[in-house]
């Protein structure tokens, strides 16, 4: 009988999303090593962040934690954090970027890994490779630059709508959008040229080091739903593996939101904005479900700001229920008759396998995707970050409420979500590399 193969998950903690993903993706090769025979032996590998983080997540799925040899304090993870709504690099800082491609290399080294699985930490993903070692990707999107140029955005992105824009013909923004999307892939968030500097000097052979090959693995699971990417070209590696989020066992619910969301209450909104939405978004959220007849949930992700920061600059009436506390959006959101979310892809996934339709703003290029997959379908919509004001939101929430056809899509939607198991899918996909690689 085969050893117990050993495997290295390369998570950002900071990140609830990246993270998430990575416990799935984990939940999924387990069960597909189970019905193999095989016993599987998973590390998650994490930074040490002094403040909060979604270590407590993995714990409780029941895998074991070790630590890379980088600290990151508030401003590292803000780079990471900002570097996709900027356009800008994860790691500016050339001796950093060195350190934490150095690091990995000998994290990697000490770890000895059948496989490593990483998602978007490109550092990881530099070392991974200059030691040829096999590798899985997950990813919420294609990392592959044709799709990017031709599929990433389906309009113009948020920082460069204005009035004048919105009044445009649908043909002329359309051709703006592609000629937006063809010169995207030269900026420094997708040639990361200071960690590509940085791996050269420790190694890598890449004739193109950039993001794209940064999170290039031998299999690249794209954790979405395949009615998203028909006819797209969405690179050699890509397995589409249908919707992959975080369903954790059902917990009780609290009795406050319960009571908020009683069956005879009409107007029932949730509000959740995940790890990576801004305060000022949030913030703008809160004062629409605040200023009108809405029976409102609201998360306030301790990432995000403090509940007691809230309070102090908003007057909540007795309608609406503020908690910082974990809330089991899957077990939630078919409570509420509509949701107000950011784009993250496990928010989405989430409102959206529960039929729920959505009132959202992007934080960044591909939540704005994840968002107008929906709304192109009928789930819901996006309003502009320019103009994600409680008056417009309001508005928003009242089309949604009112239209029925927005229940009835999304609830279509969730049909194509529930008939396709993205955990079976993905790992059989990686099992197919363990088997052909004989690891």
């Amino acid at each position: 009988m085969k050893q117990a193969l050993k495997i290295v998950i390369y998570v950002p903690t900071f990140n609830a999303g990246d993270t998430t993903r990575g416990i799935e993706v984990a939940k999924a090769l387990s069960a597909e090593a189970v019905r193999k025979g095989r016993a599987v032996d998973f590390t998650f590998v994490c930074p040490p962040i002094a403040g909060f983080n979604f270590e407590s997540l993995i714990v409780e799925s029941g895998f074991k934690i070790g630590h890379t040899a980088v600290p990151l304090d508030q401003k590292h993870i803000d780079d990471f954090m900002t570097a996709d709504r900027t356009g800008t690099e994860f790691v500016p800082d050339f001796e950093r970027a060195k350190l934490y491609v150095a690091k990995y290399i000998e994290d990697l080294r000490a770890r000895k890994p059948d496989l490593v699985i990483y998602g978007c930490m490109p550092p990881a993903g530099v070392a991974a490779r200059i030691l040829n070692l096999p590798t899985v990707t997950y990813l919420p999107f294609p990392a592959h630059k044709n799709w990017i140029k031709a599929n990433l955005l389906k309009d113009l992105p948020d920082e460069m709508e204005n009035r004048f824009t919105l009044a445009l013909p649908k043909s002329l923004r359309k051709g703006l959008v592609g000629t937006i999307s063809r010169l995207a892939v030269r900026k420094s968030f997708f040639t990361q040229p200071t960690l590509a500097r940085a791996g050269k000097e420790l190694g890598w052979l890449e004739d193109e080091p950039n993001l794209f090959t940064m999170l290039k693995g031998d299999v690249e699971l794209v954790t979405d739903w395949s009615g998203f990417y028909e006819d797209q070209e969405t690179g050699p590696r890509a397995q589409i593996t249908g919707p992959l989020f975080s369903r954790p066992p059902d917990k009780v619910i609290d009795p406050r939101i319960l009571a908020m969301f009683s069956p005879e209450k009409r107007n029932k909104v949730f509000v959740t904005m995940g790890s990576s939405g801004e305060k000022r978004f949030l913030m703008e959220a809160i004062r629409a479900v605040c200023r009108s007849d809405f029976h409102a949930v609201v998360v306030v992700q301790k990432t995000i700001c403090a509940l007691s920061e809230v309070t102090s600059q908003i007057q909540v009436p007795a309608n609406v229920y503020l908690t910082d506390s974990f809330v089991p959006a899957h077990q939630v959101n078919p409570l509420a008759d509509a949701v107000i979310i950011h784009g993250g892809q496990g928010t989405v996934q989430t409102a959206c396998s529960s039929g729920t339709p959505f009132v959202g703003v992007a934080m960044q290029a591909e939540q704005q995707a994840n968002l107008d997959n929906l709304a192109s379908h009928g789930a819901g919509l996006r309003i502009a970050r320019g103009f994600w004001q409680a008056s417009r939101i309001t508005a928003a929430l009242d089309k949604v409420l009112n239209d029925p056809s927005y229940r009835l899509k999304a609830r279509r939607l969730a049909g194509d979500f529930t008939k396709v198991d993205g955990h079976a899918r993905a790992g059989r996909a990686i099992w197919d590399l363990v088997e052909t690689r004989n690891l």
